[in-house]
């Protein structure tokens, strides 16, 4: 967008600044990435930053200083630099004909062997008689040249195939020789990417600090949770999974990981006029208006090919054997290596977001072959600074991309103040949806909130290299254990721990590995933990509890005329405690509940129970009691329901 400036800019010594990783960000489906470094600047210097990958959204691109001036800020779409074809065929000519000759030498070896393994096997034999007549002795006149023949065949191809292994070594040397100089080639062959220049004036040391948001990365909460029996506390380990393929490494940044949704709507609901009509059962609901959705944006093509189509990088590698290859996605990029207008954007998002202008603001044209405008540099600035100021005029502060966005519309031919920059609000463009995200991500899992936790040292997360453990934080909490028994339904005790958050901010949801002293016991999906609220979370069975449920059945005819049958069943349930110390237990159990095809014949009560339910829930048939197990006893409950119906009637389950 920025031919003329970037030119311009290009023309200044530009000093490279090692500006490594710091810091990163990392959200559901990205990461904000933070770069500093310091050069020391005395006077006007241009510095050229590191170069971005193609994964890196240039419309988040910020840049910086303390210390001097930031005057400036270029960012532009650079390709792949090309490989010296000449040298690069000749190098891959030369690897093929040494292949070739490799190939050759090995059918040779082949071929030399085999007479070898002829010749040492020959031996003196006596051809078979079919009649069984006796063998004739041996004749050994002609021994000695059969066995002169066989050792001068023997000296022949072991002599070959030593001069087969020594130019084998030979092509091999010469093979390695030439792949070492292919390979210096390749690896000076640059990317494309994001290049950013930072002009700065000034004296001292200047603090360059730059940041973007780069796709392809993300992470997930994970919890080690383990329940120490002996002090009833609970140890909860909060961890982060993260991975990326942004195409950069973050070497010993300080991570933080976010729940937060780094793109989120600030368009409120417009109210507008509540009428009424006239209808039936009309029920009167407030309805948010909303603006009409816009059609999808448009497919963004590939770059061009700047090649007589022979891909030399792929070519070469494929030569060399496997080494990393860029997966990244094409930016969009035109002829002359800029970054294409065509960004994806329909007309509707590159209108005014102002809500008080409604006139479209449609984007600079480019022109199929643009000339450098002939324009002074006095006149640019003035014009540059116009159009900034037009922009900046009831609007929220636009990034350092800006100046290079406001000048590429002059370079343009765009030096009227008309409506050619875009100005920039706090509206999302009509074209934007609020991102949906599953149902495993930060995002989902905190429950809305906004919740940030720092790694606790600097962390190595390699592009493309799997998942890196992240420690986020480690609490110690008092629990309430309880054995939870469903002696219809299972023979064994559940073990749960009840836990309450003493957190000032909540801990999202994730996958937890679940410990009961230093025994595994399972994993389990744990819940938002919010401050103060209770949590309960599984641990597995205890195994050496195991209730015994006994059911006993008294079925009698009562009536006159119309027979019922009552059924009374007598609900036994014993449970014993192996442990020397006592034990609070929760028993569930239940009584059946009539269907609606027999809720006119049949009748079902519940006479009694011993002890007394702690909580009944009629709508279920659940039973409930919370009991405490003697130390090394047993405690015994029942409960007493009937059930009556005809004579004869049939009851299902």
């Amino acid at each position: 967008m920025i031919p003329a400036l970037f030119a311009l800019s290009t023309a200044i010594a530009k000093v490279p600044l090692d500006a490594p990783v710091r810091s990163v960000t990392v959200y559901s489906d990205r990461a904000r990435v933070t770069r500093r470094g310091s050069i020391d600047v005395q006077g006007t210097r241009v510095v050229e930053l590191p170069m971005l990958a193609r994964t890196v959204d240039p419309k988040t691109i910020t840049v910086s200083a303390t210390g001097v001036e930031l005057t400036r800020v270029d960012i532009a779409w650079a390709p792949a630099d090309e490989l010296p074809r000449a040298r690069v065929e000749e190098l891959l000519d030369a690897i093929a004909k040494v292949d070739d000759q490799l190939t050759q030498l090995a059918a040779e070896r082949t071929a030399w062997q085999g007479q070898l393994s002829i010749a040492s096997s020959l031996r003196p034999t006596l051809p078979p008689d079919a009649l069984g007549r006796p063998q004739p002795r041996l004749n050994a006149a002609g021994w000695g040249i059969a066995v002169e023949f066989a050792h001068t065949r023997v000296a022949v191809a072991q002599a070959r195939l030593r001069d087969v292994t020594r130019r084998e070594r030979t092509l091999r040397k010469e093979r390695e020789r030439v792949v070492a100089e292919a390979q210096k080639i390749d690896a000076k062959a640059r990317p494309a990417g994001f290049r950013v220049l930072a002009h700065l004036v000034g004296h001292g040391t200047a603090k360059v600090s730059m940041s973007y948001m780069a796709s392809s990365a993300r992470w997930r909460p994970i919890y080690d949770v383990q329940l120490q029996p002996a002090t009833s506390q609970l140890d909860v380990q909060l961890a982060g999974e993260v991975s990326q393929e942004s195409g950069e490494d973050w070497s010993d940044a300080q991570l933080i990981l976010s729940t937060a949704e780094p793109a989120t709507a600030t368009r409120y609901p417009k109210v507008t006029t509540w009428k009424v009509g006239e209808r039936e059962r009309f029920i009167p609901t407030p309805l948010a208006q909303l603006p009409p959705p816009s059609p999808p944006p448009r497919a963004v093509p590939p770059p061009p090919e700047v090649s007589d189509g022979k891909d030399l990088h792929a070519t070469l590698r494929h030569a060399l054997g496997p080494s990393k290859v860029d997966k990244s996605i094409n930016i969009p990029t035109a002829a002359d290596g800029r970054v294409d207008g065509n960004d994806g954007w329909t007309d509707d998002d590159r209108r005014n977001v102002d809500e008080e202008s409604t006139t479209p603001v449609p984007p600079p044209s480019v022109p199929e072959a643009p000339a450098p405008p002939s324009v002074r540099v006095d006149e640019l600035e003035r014009t540059i600074e116009g159009l900034k100021n037009r922009a900046f005029r009831g609007k929220a502060k636009v990034g350092m991309l800006s100046d290079s966005v406001l000048a590429g519309a002059v370079a343009q031919g765009s030096t009227s103040t008309g409506a050619s920059a875009e100005s920039v609000g706090l509206v999302a463009p009509r074209g934007w949806s609020r991102p949906s995200y599953a149902a495993d991500l930060p995002a989902s899992l905190a429950g809305g909130y906004d919740l940030v936790f720092s790694a606790l040292q600097p962390e190595t997360v390699l592009s493309g290299k799997g998942t890196r453990r992240v420690a986020l934080l480690s609490r110690r909490w008092p629990v309430a254990v309880e054995r939870k028994l469903f002696p219809a339904l299972a023979p064994d005790a559940f073990l749960v721990a009840t836990l309450t958050s003493r957190d000032d901010k909540p801990l999202p949801g994730g996958r937890g590995q679940l410990f009961v002293g230093a025994d595994p016991a399972g994993t389990a999906q744990l819940p938002l933990i919010r401050p103060g609220e209770p949590v309960t979370l599984p641990l597995g069975l205890d195994r050496a509890i195991r209730p015994i449920r006994n059911v006993k059945v008294v079925t009698v005819e009562r009536g006159v005329i119309g027979k019922d049958e009552v059924s009374e069943y007598t609900v036994t349930i014993e449970v014993a405690n192996p442990y020397a110390t006592a034990l609070p237990v929760r028993i569930v159990d239940q009584v059946p509940l009539v269907g609606d095809t027999g809720s006119k014949n049949v009748e079902v009560k519940l006479l009694r129970a011993e002890p007394t339910t702690t909580t009944r829930d009629d709508k279920l048939g659940t039973l409930e009691w919370a009991l405490q197990l003697p130390a090394s006893g047993k405690t015994t409950l029942s409960f007493v329901y009937s059930i009556r119906r005809p004579k004869g009637f049939q009851l299902r389950q």
